[in-house]
């Protein structure tokens, strides 16, 4: 396996874990459910230890993930726009004016804060 695939191996793996360990805080009140999301978690272990997968999240450089999480809002922002409304029903023009100008204000101000962090 090379390490681009054992890397995305890590990640989905480690992601899994993550979500296994939100459920257990979620069934305190179900020791009988809480048993089962233990056992998958042991499985993952294993899974991981078989592939020599490291579960532990990887140190980042913190532009690098302040970055990301840019990036991240800006898709958001792009996904508040008036056009990706349509699906949920019509929007009225000046509505679709309305919350596209507040988009572009959000994307300017995410975009100086990219330009921030790429200066730093």
């Amino acid at each position: 396996m090379n390490e681009a695939q054992q890397r995305h191996l890590a990640v989905a793996a480690r992601h899994v874990d993550q979500l296994l360990a939100e459920a257990d805080r979620a069934v305190v009140h179900w020791p009988e459910i809480a048993d089962e999301l233990h056992r998958v978690r042991g499985e993952v272990s294993r899974f991981a230890a078989r592939f020599d997968l490291d579960l532990r999240a990887p140190s980042i450089d913190a532009l690098h993930a302040v970055r990301v999480q840019l990036l991240v809002a800006s898709i958001s922002v792009a996904e508040m726009r008036s056009r990706s409304l349509r699906a949920y029903g019509p929007l009225d023009d000046p509505s679709a004016r309305e919350l596209d100008s507040a988009c572009d204000a959000l994307e300017s101000a995410i975009e100086r804060a990219q330009h921030v962090v790429d200066a730093a």
